[in-house]
């Protein structure tokens, strides 16, 4: 048992188990680390009654993500130490082919999966660089495995910490209360001359923003959290003027989206959401009227293939009619002439029902692809929905980022200590 799995929770109780689940019997996690925040609901309750074995750490208050994540990374005593958000999860097997990628890589002291999207693309974090661009930094090491990519900035989501490297470089920094602290941890790794590994084709999966319900008050700690831990990290690695300086292009920027007129439009909404249902009735007005079509084709057809049958056999029928029925020699010809016909019938009859279970079937293959674009208009469509009542709550509430900067100006004077 080489890896302490550390997990810190605030209000967590809808998603926790999950992560939990997925190191918990672990063969290869030693002990399961949760620091709880101070949590409102039943998060503490959850992981003591079905995780017994899980050392919690109750804080009484809520103190940030890099600084209780630092109370559980002081206990561990294993090799490493795997990094798992409460909305995270990892597959068995990623967490063995992690190990195995940290032990052919020895100079690697953070390992983490390259997460991907419900599209099964990475994510933007994913892949992008560090907030901030540090000149000094070496550049990252090559590797001839196409499944490592070697990086400048590696996600807290979800790592794998060395723990003798990660001991030299220091773990987070308690100043950054939420967000960047994993930026900021990168930088010093890279600096002290340690790589960042990231491994494709894992089965992990992140949900942002899912560790906790989003109230109004959350979400304009996460504003405020946000765009302070911002200014520190410029000012951490560029100076005081550089993080001034920030402050103020964000501020400015933030007046500008103040006093910029957003017009009331649920109305407009409700149109859009009119507009694509009567989008959906039309393509499955469609679809119908095209398998009403193929319908009454179908029925041309075969009245057609019925009558010129009854044709040819009345034709025969009237030909026996004048023929003794002694004379077999002359009969015979006529009744397997009947016979074929009957043959020929009844491979009509079977090929007409064949091509009908085919216009069966591309008709509800249709149905499901309307019914799967519907959807997913709908869903994008509830999503912008959803992202304009945020920023209209935003508004309301007060310009995140004037919030973030007037609280940034008004606590300076931290940032000379």
């Amino acid at each position: 048992m080489r890896i302490t799995a550390v997990i810190v929770s605030y209000n967590s109780a809808d998603v926790i188990s999950a992560a939990l689940r997925c190191v918990y019997n672990h063969p290869r996690v030693a002990q399961c680390i949760v620091v709880d925040n101070a949590s409102g609901d039943s998060t503490l309750e959850l992981v003591r009654t079905q995780f017994p074995r899980v050392r919690l750490l109750n804080n009484r208050g809520n103190y940030g993500f890099a600084a209780a994540c630092n109370q559980a990374l002081e206990l561990v005593a294993t090799e490493f130490s795997l990094l798992l958000n409460p909305d995270a999860t990892i597959a068995s097997e990623a967490i063995e082919l992690l190990l195995e990628y940290a032990d052919s890589c020895p100079n690697a002291a953070i390992i983490a999966p390259l997460i991907e999207g419900n599209d099964h693309y990475p994510t933007t974090k994913a892949l992008r660089g560090s907030a901030i661009e540090i000149d000094v930094l070496p550049t990252p090491m090559s590797y001839d495995n196409p499944r490592i990519i070697s990086a400048s900035f590696v996600s807290g989501a979800i790592a794998l910490w060395r723990m003798q490297q990660m001991r030299q470089v220091g773990f987070f920094d308690p100043a950054f209360f939420l967000f960047y602290e994993d930026d900021d941890i990168s930088i010093r790794t890279r600096r002290a001359g340690y790589d960042l590994l990231l491994v494709k084709g894992l089965d992990v999966r992140h949900e942002p923003g899912h560790a906790c319900p989003v109230t109004k008050e959350l979400l304009l700690l996460r504003m405020q959290s946000s765009q302070w831990s911002l200014l520190y990290l410029h000012k951490k690695y560029r100076g005081f003027i550089a993080a001034k300086w920030k402050a103020l292009c964000i501020f400015i920027g933030g007046l500008r989206k103040r006093y910029k007129k957003y017009p009331e439009r649920e109305e407009d909404w409700n149109a859009s959401f009119a507009l694509l249902e009567d989008r959906y009735k039309g393509e499955v007005e469609k679809v119908d009227a095209w398998l009403e079509k193929r319908l009454q084709e179908f029925k041309a057809r075969e009245l057609a293939a019925a009558d010129h049958h009854n044709r040819r056999r009345e034709e025969v029928l009237k030909a026996l009619e004048a023929i003794d029925m002694e004379d077999l020699p002359r009969r015979r010809p006529h009744e397997k002439q009947l016979d074929d016909y009957h043959a020929d019938w009844m491979d009509t009859v079977q090929k007409h029902e064949d091509r009908w279970r085919e216009v069966e079937k591309e008709y509800a293959n249709a149905r499901m692809a309307v019914s799967a674009r519907h959807e997913d208009r709908w869903n994008m469509l509830s999503r912008r929905r959803e992202a304009w009542l945020m920023r209209q709550w935003r508004q309301k509430e007060n310009e995140d980022i004037l919030v973030a900067v007037k609280y940034f100006l008004r606590n300076s004077r931290r940032f000379w200590l």
